[in-house]
């Protein structure tokens, strides 16, 4: 298995922008048989991307269902189900 780690161009607060550099580097990692690829955990954000008010960081949250998420390719190095406990 080959594991691609990305350090990349992202936008705070641009989450279309951090979107196509999801879609692209997804694209590069399969030519080049990549089999998982690893962003850092506020990516989709960007790392200055929350305000610390609860409520205001809540309406900007990205659900799993939400469209941004389903807007990501899936499958053949696309993003994976998602699974958790509750």
């Amino acid at each position: 298995m080959k594991i691609g780690l990305v350090s990349d161009i992202f936008r705070n607060n641009d989450i279309d922008f951090n979107c196509q550099q999801i879609n692209k580097r997804l694209a590069e990692a399969k030519d080049r048989n990549i089999d998982l690829l690893c962003f850092g955990e506020s990516f989709l954000h960007g790392f200055d991307g929350l305000t610390w008010q609860h409520g205001e960081d809540l309406k900007r949250a990205c659900s799993q269902e939400g469209e941004t998420i389903k807007g990501l390719p899936m499958g053949e190095l696309g993003l994976l189900e998602f699974a958790y406990d509750d």
